[in-house]
């Protein structure tokens, strides 16, 4: 879940004389704009994709046409003439989005803050997919930095969202924005020539938040700030929990709104009414009716939804900053962390038992969950009450190499990847419920020649890198001829087993690139053929590729099909009308993405695809979502990421914090998740197989 996000808008300026809104004189431009989801992003930059029009003298209302065929993503950007807007006592910006093409589309808007313009410190995000001709309102919450702030954070604090009113990416300097980005994917994912069309008016602050009365003028009053269910304890908000009998009657209620599994599953969930392919008593895939399928055990179509990492609990670690809560954590030796198990507490309340088992049934059954995905626990999957995926090789450091690259000629990865198939996965070989394996996860490619690059970083003694050499010498039989190709002094071909210096030639960079292809290749190569060897009956799902704000990289196109039975993607967008990755035409699936919240159920950060400033929008958010996979033919499976709303602070390691959830704190249902979700598995198949 580290994604990436690069963006670059392009321009073309159109200036607007005066307005009272947003309380400056402003100009609307076509932006170019460099954006990271987990580094500081830059100012509105110029390129000439995206035309930008005002209709109407004086009205802060533009249209904006985006050329496609992008290598990134372009938009329209509203910025102040001179200084900056100032949102100071606002809680809410609201604005109508329209789209005016012949296709879905997504629109994004983004606010940037802070008194240096190049080094936003506040960038809040939300986003609406739109059909064709619709138009919507787009909300986005404004939590302003608070002067007054006298609160200070532990002074090593690695949670993503910070506190409502402290400096940080999901809040704004509401004294200093300077600039309103409207982007979109569209034209990065469509390389057809068109243009995508959207239309913003009606800017007007709604301020429907009330505004953060947190006390963070006086630390006294304002630590703890988590209260015992693992709740922001100053905020309130519909369905927040104050007492054990409030848990206990959500749990009486929910349990009286269970329903069976969807009526048209067989056993798998795979869509009886339907047609009945071969048979082969194992998951396999096949192309019917135009669209690519898994095909369950019975020979009936399966459309894989799934969940992530469905588990008791998400530890929220505590040492080092007792003073966030009102008690001590447990020291847990796994995590070498003191931790508080917020939802073991709440299962425990709620159903007398930190492990019902009984429940969680009942839930997927409910909600229509028919795939347990990557990172559930093993007693999870060994029940076999439904279809599950496993991620293998994810923890191991064998054949490991630079930042999460993975050495196939290192013979230690292929046999311990034998070992953890055949041992621990043992009893998944002639399962039918298992559908089939990914090895690892997210791997950094870092571009064409990524891999080559940090295979020269490695010591001398790499299996690679050894490999390395011995392709150097292949090319260029001399060391002179090496030496004049890649600008080096090499006295030997050994010594560049001691060069940590990628070479800045384009005869080296040529080189890198080529051995970059052939160390992913022997990854996969390895990985295929340790998996047929020992579990032929599953699929080999790939490993699972972060989608870095869209980048699917060419030379990764001609692997996945001639290694993988399926190529994996984690995708955190809006819409997937336009997915298509640059590889033949083969299965694919979505093993994690998320819709998130924005911020209405008291967490500081939402999710890395936000679109639903309330819960009813968050579930239409997700639907559409989900029913623009159905709609594209390549993709058989939807896998949520995850189970657990994340820890409020943070859980250990990376301090990811986020609203995406299906289970919040206290182990609570989110509804307006899993409506959505229930909603799409009545309808999955026949959906699909009739657009």
């Amino acid at each position: 879940m580290r994604l990436f996000l690069i963006v670059w808008i392009a321009v073309c300026i159109g200036v607007v004389q005066g307005s009272d809104f947003p309380g400056a004189p402003w100009l609307v431009r076509g932006a170019s704009l460099r954006l990271r989801h987990s580094a500081e992003p830059q100012a509105p930059g110029a390129s000439a994709d995206a035309r930008v029009t005002v209709p109407e003298a004086g009205r802060l209302a533009f249209l904006a046409e985006l050329k496609h065929g992008q290598k990134a993503f372009i938009g329209a950007a509203v910025l102040p003439k001179q200084g900056y807007f100032d949102f100071t006592g606002h809680t809410v910006l609201a604005c109508e989005v329209e789209n005016r093409s012949a296709w879905p589309m997504d629109v994004l808007l983004r606010i940037h803050s802070g008194p240096e313009p190049e080094k936003p410190t506040g960038r809040p995000e939300i986003g609406v997919y739109l059909m064709p001709g619709e138009k919507r309102t787009l909300r986005i919450p404004l939590y302003a930095f608070r002067k007054e702030c006298q609160v200070k954070l532990a002074p090593d604090e690695i949670m993503h969202g910070k506190p409502f009113g402290m400096p940080g990416q999901t809040g704004i300097d509401a004294e200093h924005v300077n600039a309103l980005i409207f982007w979109s994917m569209t034209p990065y994912l469509r390389q057809d020539g068109e243009k995508s069309v959207f239309a913003v008016s009606g800017f007007r602050f709604s301020d429907e938040l009330a505004p953060d009365a947190a006390p963070l003028g006086d630390p006294e009053k304002y630590f703890p700030f988590v209260d015992r269910y693992g709740q922001y304890r100053h905020a309130d908000w519909p369905g927040k929990i104050h007492s054990d009998e409030e848990l206990r009657a959500c749990a009486r209620a929910e349990a009286a709104s269970w329903k069976p599994r969807p009526p048209d599953w067989n056993r798998y969930g795979g869509y009886r009414p339907g047609p009945t392919l071969e048979a082969t008593g194992f998951f396999r895939t096949e192309k019917y009716g135009g669209k690519w399928y898994l095909v369950d055990p019975e020979g009936k179509l399966f459309f894989s939804l799934g969940v992530n990492a469905i588990a008791w609990w998400s530890p929220e670690f505590s040492d080092g900053r007792e003073h966030y809560f009102d008690r001590q954590g447990e020291y847990v030796p796994s995590v070498d962390r003191k931790v508080l198990r917020f939802q073991k507490e709440g299962n425990i309340i709620q159903w007398g038992t930190a492990f019902p088992w009984e429940v969680l049934t009942r839930r997927l059954d409910s909600w229509g969950i028919n795939t347990l995905g990557a990172w559930t626990e093993d007693p999870q999957l060994k029940r076999r009450q439904r279809p599950y995926t496993v991620i293998l090789m994810h923890e191991e450091k064998e054949g490991r190499f630079g930042f999460n690259g993975r050495d196939g000629f290192d013979s230690r990865f292929g046999e311990k990847l034998r070992e953890v198939l055949s041992e621990r996965y043992g009893w998944t070989l002639n399962d039918p419920m298992c559908i089939g394996y990914f090895v690892t996860n997210e791997m950094y490619y870092g571009g064409p020649a990524g891999w080559a690059e940090m295979m020269i970083k490695s010591p001398a003694g790499q299996p690679g890198k050894q490999e390395f050499r011995r392709f150097l010498e292949r090319r260029y039989r001399t060391v002179a001829a090496l030496n004049r190709a890649w600008g080096k002094s090499y006295s030997g071909f050994d010594a560049f087993l001691n060069d940590d210096q990628p070479p800045e030639t384009a005869a080296g960079k040529r080189d890198l690139e080529e051995f970059s292809r052939i160390l992913i290749r022997k990854f996969f190569a390895v990985s295929r053929d340790v998996l047929k060897a020992v579990a032929p009956n599953h699929l080999f799902l790939g490993s699972r590729f972060q989608m870095s704000a869209g980048a699917a990289y060419d030379f990764l196109a001609e692997l996945f099909p001639e290694y993988c039975d399926v190529a994996s993607y984690n995708c955190y967008w809006l819409g997937l009308d336009h997915f298509a990755p640059q590889i033949p035409d083969m299965p694919v699936m979505i093993t994690e993405f998320s819709v998130g919240g924005a911020f209405t159920r008291g967490l500081f950060y939402s999710s890395l695809s936000v679109s639903g400033f309330t819960p009813e929008e968050r579930k239409e958010a997700l639907k559409r979502y989900y029913e623009s996979a159905l709609r594209n033919p390549r993709i058989v499976g939807m896998h949520y990421f995850c189970l657990l709303d994340q820890p409020l602070c943070g859980r250990p390691g990376d301090g990811e914090n986020m609203n995406l959830g299906i289970l919040d704190s206290t182990s609570r249902p989110i509804p307006e998740v899993t409506e959505a979700i229930r909603e799409i598995a009545e309808k999955a198949v026949p959906y699909r197989m009739n657009r």
